[in-house]
């Protein structure tokens, strides 16, 4: 064969090999994960295979294993990103490391032997998984995403599965790094406190928080005074009542604050506040009875016949739940 014949002998294989990679395409793999096989004796071949990467997520590709009976110059395998001008280059007789890709990617699996036919095998892994779970401290899914912890047993389900949602027990919100960021709030509430005038007007407001967030309320001498002061609070708010009328967001704050200080809201120098509480629920608006049914229940007082249908009402109405904030809403 002369010089000329045989040049074009190649361009015409070449080109017939193009024509085929581009007429048939590439085959799409869906899935999370996958292993790409092949095998193939030929002189000229090639074969591809399109992975989608979703945002927000990464691939990692692995070569298990490449077996051939000749040398990287006569078959390959090619790993590019679709969206980056980045490709990977993988032969049998070299070492294969690990790639990361954030975008859709390409496998091409290609012999060009112009001498003779080559048999090659390749066995090829991939793995996507959301960019979350290259974090410490995430949960994972069984279909590969991965959530924040704060997103565990937090009442809605984010896995495809629920699994987020099982095995939850008696959790109903989980806050990440909840035990430094409590301490970090119990700290921020003794610097707040003067061992003279307590928190001023919230004193009954930072008693609570502070004996609830406190894992063991051991007696000690500035504890007994924060109890003290709150006494002092609740007698001058009762001593006003009759000019200065308490709402019931008010009484169920001072019952909540002597029921976690182990204090007796029922007998208080001789005043019932549960009783005084359960009076003015009466009188109050329905937006400020969801707070005062709490501190009932916490007081061990039985709910009034009409509370249930009150919170089923709250929870439905596109309201903001000021009465959080301890003010009164009138009718």
């Amino acid at each position: 064969m002369n010089p000329a014949t045989y040049s074009i002998s190649i361009l015409l294989i070449l080109a017939c090999k193009m024509y085929v990679a581009s007429s048939s395409g590439c085959t799409r793999l869906t899935g999370t994960s996958g292993t790409i096989t092949n095998e193939k004796r030929a002189a000229s071949y090639s074969r591809c295979w399109s992975i989608t990467v979703p945002k927000q997520s990464r691939a990692l590709i692995n070569m298990e294993s490449f077996s051939t009976d000749v040398y990287c110059e006569s078959t390959d395998v090619e790993v590019s990103s679709n969206n980056e001008n980045e490709y990977h280059i993988l032969c049998p007789d070299t070492p294969w490391e690990p790639i990361i890709l954030n975008d859709d990617f390409t496998v091409t699996h290609r012999i060009e032997n112009s001498v003779q036919f080559a048999t090659s095998r390749i066995s090829l892994k991939y793995k996507i998984e959301s960019l979350l779970c290259s974090q410490e401290d995430t949960y994972k899914c069984s279909d590969g995403t991965c959530l924040l912890q704060s997103q565990v047993c937090d009442g809605t389900e984010q896995c495809s599965d629920g699994a987020d949602e099982q095995e939850c027990g008696n959790r109903t919100i989980v806050v990440h790094d909840l035990i430094s960021n409590r301490i970090s709030a119990i700290k921020w509430l003794k610097n707040k406190w003067s061992s003279a005038s307590g928190w001023q007007e919230n004193t009954h407001r930072g008693i609570t928080a502070l004996f609830l967030a406190s894992e063991r309320n051991i007696p000690s001498i500035e504890k007994k005074l924060m109890v003290k002061q709150l006494e002092v609070q609740t007698l001058v708010y009762l001593l006003r009542k009759e000019t200065d009328r308490m709402t019931a967001n008010q009484l169920s704050m001072f019952v909540n604050s002597l029921t976690v200080s182990c204090q007796n809201p029922r007998n208080f120098y001789g005043h019932d506040l549960v009783k005084l509480l359960r009076n003015e629920v009466e009188h109050s608006s329905t937006i400020t009875r969801p707070v005062a049914y709490l501190a009932l229940c916490n007081a061990g007082e039985t709910l009034p016949i009409n509370a249930t249908n009150d919170l089923i009402s709250m929870l439905k109405t596109k309201a903001e739940y000021s009465f959080l904030l301890g003010k009164s809403h009138p009718e």
